[in-house]
Order: C-alpha cells, then sequence, then structure tokens
C-alpha cells in the first residue's frame, strides 16, 4: 500500500537503488542517500518506491521512465513494510494454527466414531451371547419327568407340564403354584368314599384344608421341591 506521492524533478535523483530478484514486495528499494538529493528529508534507506506516474516499478530499468520532465515516485514507507510482513507473518500463522485445530477436530471426531462404533459392536455381540445363552439353557432339562404328575423342572426355574390332558412348556413356578393349589382346594371340598364290607361309607378327611392358604401353599411347594426323583447326571 502506497504511503507517500513524491512529486521528482528531472535530473539526477541522488538516490542508490536496488531491485531484488524473487522479492515477494514490489519497488526498487533505497539503499543510501544522498546529501545533495533534494527530497531526502521526505525518505530513509529502507524505503521503496513502488510506482513511476501510475506505472509499477519491477526492475531497475524502470526507474528511467519519463526521466527528462516531473514524475510522481510512489513510496512505501519502511515502517509500513514491517508492518505489513508482521501482518503477513501472524496471518500465516493465523492459517496454520486454524489448519492444526482443524486436523486435531477431525482426528479427535474419527476417535470417537471409532470408540462408538466398537461400544455398538460390543453391545450387539453382548446380546447375541445372551440369547444364545438363554436360549440354549431353556433347551436343558436338570430333573427327568415326575413318574405320577408328568412335571420336569427346567434349569431356568421354570416347568414342564406333560401328561395326557395336556403337554404345556417353560411355565413359570407362580403358575404351577397356582395350578397346585386349585387342585389342592378342590380335593379339600371332596368327600373320600369307599365300599368296604359293602358298606356306603363317606368321610371328610381331606376338608380341614378348606380356606386354609398357607396350609396349601407349603404343600404346593413340598410337592415341588421334594417330590422330584434325583436329578439324571
Amino acid at each position: 500500500m502506497m504511503n507517500l506521492l513524491l512529486t521528482v524533478s528531472p535530473g539526477r535523483l541522488g538516490l542508490t537503488i536496488k531491485v531484488y530478484k524473487n522479492d515477494p514486495q514490489n519497488g526498487a528499494v533505497i539503499t543510501e542517500i544522498d546529501p545533495a538529493c533534494t527530497f531526502k528529508n521526505q525518505l530513509e534507506i529502507g524505503d521503496r518506491i513502488v510506482t513511476i506516474d501510475g506505472r509499477k516499478v519491477t526492475k531497475i530499468e524502470d526507474l528511467s521512465l519519463n526521466k527528462d520532465r516531473l514524475r510522481k515516485f510512489g513510496i512505501v514507507k519502511k515502517k509500513n513494510q514491517v508492518a505489513a510482513a508482521d501482518k503477513r507473518e501472524v496471518s500465516r500463522e493465523n492459517i496454520t494454527t486454524a489448519a492444526t485445530s482443524a486436523t486435531a477436530v477431525k482426528a479427535a471426531t474419527e476417535q470417537l466414531q471409532q470408540q462408538q462404533a466398537m461400544k455398538q459392536q460390543y453391545l450387539i455381540r453382548t446380546q447375541q451371547e445372551q440369547r444364545a445363552a438363554k436360549q440354549q439353557q431353556n433347551e436343558k432339562i436338570e430333573i427327568p419327568k415326575h413318574p405320577m404328575m408328568g412335571l420336569s423342572r427346567r434349569v431356568n426355574g421354570n416347568y414342564n407340564i406333560v401328561h395326557q390332558h395336556e403337554n404345556l412348556k417353560n411355565i413359570p413356578k407362580t403358575q404351577v403354584i397356582s395350578r397346585l393349589q386349585t387342585f389342592i382346594e378342590s380335593l379339600s371340598q371332596m368327600k373320600c368314599i369307599s365300599n368296604r364290607s359293602r358298606l356306603h361309607i363317606s368321610c371328610t378327611c381331606m376338608q380341614f384344608l378348606q380356606n386354609k392358604k398357607r396350609v396349601q401353599m407349603a404343600m404346593c411347594h413340598a410337592i415341588l421341591e421334594y417330590s422330584y426323583l434325583p436329578a439324571a447326571k
């Protein structure tokens, strides 16, 4: 950015000037100032002549443009060049920092996605193993069928009821107890009938169980826990 537009008379400039090859900044750099220079108070070593009469200075020969008449030199002051260089350096640092941050964010995102995928795979595998174990457990029979009642207990704690009237599998213990309790209650309401000695005799030996829920429940548990054959090995 030009900071000074200097009017220069025809003749000797009184300046030592150099144009550097591959210089990212345009213009000719002032390296020395002759004490006889008529505009020395407006310049300092390190200032750049960037234009002459509006045309850019890119090589040393450009300084001879219109040298036989008044010319307008576009000058960029040294202090502004330093500020511009600092600004470019800060910009490069910001770009580098932003690129580094973007790379770090991308890496963290990819790592998080990998962790989530691994966790999902672990959950799916665990669920599959649990289902397979449960299915295998349900297919096993721990105790053979009861010879009288057709009851057999599974490894998972549920029961099978298999006899000529029913074929039920994997029945929860609570339902089995409920069925037994209903059966015991029905027994308590029945009379025993015997034809001994040609006499029709009826008794009420089971009626003591009527409406005795705790006793009925104890009998149900006793039937389930102690009336099985030993487990087959």
